[in-house]
């Protein structure tokens, strides 16, 4: 009889592993910085506060435009939720990104929220998710190598931007690859190996109905660029809130430079090492500002 005990123990480790390895980063970014220099800042600080009410209010526009996002998603897989329930949802998917390893755990959250709402369209609630995440990280990706190439051009030949700029590229061509892909219809049919297997089992049928669930956003372009240019705002809202922070600890970076550091930041921060991304946002942000 397996032991419940030691078991539960055993997948406290994973856990308990991220958060030693986010606070040691935490540690190593706090011994970098002089006290004085900081207790200077902060000080600073507390006469800026229209910056910070500034910045609280651009993160709320932020984040409400990637919540329309997602409720827009919904509709075009005929998942009727209510927009009360919609922000709900979200919202808590953005509670659990604080705690859960990366900054995709709220993903989960919210499939499982999702879930206990519909019972007939569990699979296109589920698509939503992702590809509501897939046109945000690809959009703020895009965006900032936009805004690099064209205000930035020197920064190409930072040593620290070059393998950044291969690992980034070569998500976006495995996007690409995977958008087209999906937009041709019935593409099973046409590899022999994945025919045979998705005729071998319950698996085949599983993964059947959620390429026909992501083959339906082929008939919604309008879901699809209205999610992009949600994804544009939530990007911009959430972009000026970290330059109003900054503005407001004295830190006086031109806005281009927080539109090219802040999605690299963002999308590194969505790897699952530590929980919520502690310590790898913080040690990001010491390092590339």
């Amino acid at each position: 009889m397996v032991n419940s005990g030691a078991s539960t123990a055993r997948s406290r480790w994973p856990a308990l592993l991220r958060a030693l390895i986010g606070l040691g980063i935490l540690w190593w970014v706090f011994l970098k910085i002089p006290l004085d220099e900081f207790k200077e800042s902060w000080a600073a600080s507390v006469a800026g506060w229209p910056w910070l009410i500034g910045g609280i209010i651009c993160t709320l526009l932020g984040l409400l435009a990637a919540a329309f996002r997602w409720h827009i998603l919904l509709r075009a897989q005929s998942v009727q939720l209510p927009w009360s329930r919609v922000f709900r949802i979200f919202f808590i998917g953005q509670f659990f990104n604080a705690f859960m390893p990366g900054s995709c755990g709220g993903d989960a959250a919210r499939i499982y929220c999702v879930f206990k709402d519909t019972s007939l369209k569990r699979t296109e609630a589920m698509s939503t998710v992702v590809v509501d995440r897939g046109v945000g990280l690809i959009t703020l990706i895009l965006f900032a190598c936009s805004i690099l190439l064209l205000s930035k051009p020197e920064w190409l030949h930072a040593a620290w931007i070059q393998p950044l700029a291969l690992l980034i590229l070569l998500g976006i061509a495995l996007a690409i690859i995977a958008f087209f892909a999906g937009l041709h219809q019935y593409i099973f049919q046409h590899l022999p190996l994945l025919r045979h297997w998705i005729k071998a089992g319950a698996w085949g049928a599983l993964l059947t109905k959620v390429y026909h669930a992501f083959d339906g956003y082929r008939r919604h372009y309008s879901a699809l660029s209205a999610a992009v240019l949600l994804s544009l705002m939530n990007m911009a809202g959430l972009t000026l809130a970290c330059y109003s922070f900054g503005r407001r600890l004295g830190i006086a970076l031109p806005l281009a430079d927080y539109y090219i550091l802040f999605p690299i930041i963002t999308v590194l921060s969505a790897i699952p090492i530590t929980p919520g991304g502690l310590g790898l946002r913080e040690g990001l942000f010491a390092e590339l500002f």
